[in-house]
């Protein structure tokens, strides 16, 4: 509640604190993950939560105290997305939670909101077709109540999906507008599942631990039980790297695009540069991918640059080497392959970021757009002649992807490029962790008239 009660302004939603943040550590582990869950439950859903509290309020919402609020959206979270809560317990903690933020007299509100919750009746029932009177929730199910609560999907349909789906109404009309209404569903759902732990496995002997699943992407493992001491131990070790098969892509599409003779046809390593490293997760999978090349990795954040440098020595990657990216941009035609991860909306990625959904209508797209055609153009100018790009985002806008890359394409009027292979990759709706994957975009580029390295 405590976290809740700080996002004051729809637009900006405050930090999820991580599992190991100092907020947790009075809990037991188990009555950590609940809560961590809890809170990303409610920061996910409080476009739905909020519209149906509303309709049992007497003024809007936003005329509440926030500790309020807070404990009437953990309230209606329990009842409407969580089974395992009784109606007494729900109603209780939340009466209670406002009792010790020091609200005593707000308790008779939040009781009598959350029992006229509970007199609407909101039961489970299998998904058929968009309704007034019910919302989806996760795969081919829906919540449904005993009278009207929602706008007509037959009117208005991105502001029926926005209350419905939780999501903010300008990025639901986006999604209609490039995917249509039945895939915009799919991916408004598949925003609102809990996230999978999917692990690239990097040498992992699976016998040894429980509860990992291959992933239909080859070389991917799905962990059933979440991030349990086992798989934290193997990811210490080196032998598994959180990361989700479509973030993978990126490198996995750079290593199907070098030939094994390099451009000018002598037995040297290449030199291979991720331009926008980060903390690195693509940086050693391409390391581990291309063990007898050199890896170049820079960022603008020196710290997560000195994370990388510690996790690439821990490994014994002696090959990959982490430079200031001042450094690098001086180095023109220095490089075989630029992979460029670029900055961008998170929209592929909404269930794992679920600040990302609020934040999306006050993000400025035309200054992230310029700054990805920057970013393009940079990498193109550390390449050697014969050079291999690859573009990526995790983002499904088709204005960050294709439509970008597009329009950059036709800047390079005296050096022509071309697209050699790209895909989209639309994140999953399903409840099987083996076939859950991100959204996101990588698309391969090489100077016109030269093959690939």
């Amino acid at each position: 509640m405590q976290v809740l009660a700080q996002w004051q302004e729809v637009g900006n939603p405050p930090r999820v604190p991580d599992r190991d943040d100092l907020l947790w550590q009075h809990m037991e582990p188990r009555q950590r993950a609940t809560a961590f869950d809890l809170l990303q439950g409610v920061l996910r859903s409080r476009g739905l939560l909020d519209h149906v509290i509303e309709q049992l309020l007497d003024k809007p919402i936003g005329g509440l105290e926030h500790v309020v609020r807070a404990a009437l959206e953990l309230g209606a979270y329990q009842a409407l997305l969580q089974s395992n809560v009784t109606d007494y317990s729900l109603v209780d903690s939340s009466v209670e939670l406002v009792r010790l933020a020091g609200k005593p007299r707000a308790a008779g509100l939040v009781n009598a909101i959350l029992r006229g919750l509970l007199r609407l009746e909101p039961r489970a029932e299998p998904f058929v077709a968009l309704r007034d009177d019910a919302f989806p929730v996760g795969v081919g199910r829906q919540v449904r109540f005993n009278r009207r609560m929602f706008p007509s999907p037959q009117g208005d349909v991105a502001g029926h999906l926005a209350v419905v789906c939780s999501y903010p109404k300008p990025l639901v009309q986006m999604l209609l507008q490039a995917y249509g209404p039945v895939v915009t569903l799919r991916i408004l759902i598949a925003g609102n599942l809990r996230p999978v732990v999917l692990l690239r496995d990097d040498g992992a002997n699976t016998q040894d631990l429980g509860g990992l699943v291959q992933h239909q992407q080859k070389g991917w493992l799905a962990a059933t039980d979440g991030w349990t001491l086992a798989v934290a131990g193997q990811v210490a070790a080196g032998k598994l790297s959180p990361q989700d098969p479509t973030a993978g892509l990126a490198v996995e599409s750079l290593c199907a695009a070098i030939k094994a003779v390099p451009p000018d046809g002598a037995p040297r390593p290449l030199a291979l540069l991720d331009l926008c490293a980060g903390k690195g997760t693509k940086t050693i999978q391409l390391a581990m991918r291309r063990a007898g090349d050199i890896v170049v990795a820079t960022d603008i954040a020196p710290l997560k640059l000195e994370l990388l440098r510690g996790r690439a020595r821990q490994l014994g990657l002696h090959r990959v080497r982490i430079n200031l990216l001042e450094e690098v941009l001086i180095d023109h035609h220095a490089f075989d392959a630029v992979l460029v991860d670029v900055p961008c909306s998170n929209t592929g990625v909404m269930a794992r970021r679920v600040q990302t959904r609020w934040r999306w209508p006050k993000l400025d797209r035309k200054v992230l757009q310029r700054q990805q055609l920057m970013l393009l153009t940079q990498a193109q100018k550390l390449l050697r002649a014969g050079g291999i790009l690859v573009y990526s985002t995790c983002s499904i806008d088709p204005c960050e992807n294709g439509d970008l890359v597009r329009q950059w394409l036709e800047l390079q009027q005296r050096s022509p490029w071309r697209i050699v292979h790209e895909q989209m990759s639309l994140p999953a709706a399903t409840d099987d962790p083996a076939e859950r994957c991100d959204g996101g975009y990588v698309c391969v580029l090489a100077a016109a008239g030269q093959l690939a390295v």
